[in-house]
């Protein structure tokens, strides 16, 4: 660990520092024999504590004043696992249940359905990066590439707003590839998509979309949620 500072001249006022030990901090009297004070051993002892809270503070504030901070460091890490992006379909077709119409008692729509696959399909990748990405009418940006899985998990439970009513898959995608831009991002890289399959893509942005995978060397799987 680097120190630096953003002004150092004010540690030339370091040399205050030694200005409280020096302090009696007490008003003197005389005495015709010192062997009539009795030692207060209390009192000496919080005159020296006091003096040593001074010099601190005063120590602190200087290098407070100093910009005292640590410098920017290179943390290498090596991953074990792949590169994946959880792509989920917010449509408002996902807020039914399996049979087509609003959940109703016992019943799971497909939203929730996808949010208990997706957080256990994370608790079974300790050692992948997992990005997410929502979609609907527009694409919504939820997490970057990360291995933090509570807050994974946070992002899936965040999933049980209201969706919106149209399906923008493509729109989706794009922003899923995206997350794999980072240049010193290596390894296998996946689009996992989770979806009723309610969607269709027009022919050009097929055709950019299958180019864009291409280029990114990304595989994509889908998660088709429907009724047996």
């Amino acid at each position: 660990m680097t120190f630096a500072f953003n002004q150092p001249a004010w540690l030339l006022a370091l040399a205050f520092v030694l200005l409280p030990l020096g302090l009696i901090g007490a008003k003197t009297s005389r005495y015709a024999w010192l062997g009539l004070i009795p030692a207060d051993a209390g009192a000496i002892s919080v005159t020296v504590i006091l003096k040593f809270l001074g010099a601190t503070a005063l120590f602190t504030l200087v290098l407070g004043l100093a910009g005292l901070h640590t410098t920017g460091q290179v943390l290498e890490r090596i991953g074990l696992g792949a590169n994946i992006v959880l792509l989920l379909d917010r449509s408002n077709s996902m807020d039914n249940s399996f049979a087509g119409s609003l959940p109703d008692g016992g019943q799971e729509s497909k939203a929730a359905a996808a949010r208990r696959l997706l957080k256990s399909f994370i608790n079974e990748r300790p050692h992948d990066l997992l990005g997410i990405v929502e979609y609907s009418t527009s694409p919504l940006f939820v997490l970057p590439l990360t291995d933090n899985k509570q807050a994974l998990q946070a992002a899936i439970d965040a999933t049980t707003l209201p969706a919106l009513a149209y399906t923008h898959v493509s729109k989706g995608l794009s922003m899923a590839l995206s997350l794999f831009d980072k240049p010193d991002l290596t390894g296998s890289r996946m689009v996992l998509l989770v979806s009723d399959g309610a969607a269709a893509i027009d022919a050009s942005s097929e055709l950019a979309l299958r180019q864009y995978f291409k280029q990114q060397q990304v595989r994509f799987v889908l998660v088709v949620l429907t009724k047996l």
